[in-house]
């Protein structure tokens, strides 16, 4: 759990119930400042403008990084990466999973057994 006060942008994961899974989080900046053209890119340093941080949960859910903020834990970038595609992959090819659906907490009687 985070105890600074304001969002930092970077790959995180947090528990959307209690008993659930880990869910992946991305805080990021698109930046449209004049030094990138036309096109949007991840804010550093030297751009010219200072955006505001996005979050997405999922992949799939934009998000207030200031409401999400105090139950992020943060995760590495490979770790970030092995979340969003073993979720996709669940809500995609086996939606009884508990990855398919994070808003629900894991029932293992629900569970096919592993053998």
């Amino acid at each position: 759990m985070n105890l600074t006060m304001e969002p930092i942008a970077g790959t995180y994961r947090m528990k959307r119930t209690k008993g659930g899974v880990w869910t992946p989080v991305l805080i990021y900046r698109l930046c449209c400042c004049t030094i990138g053209g036309d096109v949007d890119h991840m804010w550093s340093e030297r751009c010219d403008r200072f955006p505001p941080l996005q979050a997405v949960i999922d992949g799939i859910e934009d998000a207030d990084p200031l409401q999400i903020w105090t139950w992020l834990h943060p995760i590495t970038q490979a770790e970030y990466d092995l979340l969003m595609s073993s979720h996709a992959w669940a809500r995609e090819n086996a939606p009884e999973l508990p990855e398919a659906n994070t808003r629900k907490a894991v029932d293992l009687n629900a569970l096919k057994p592993l053998f």
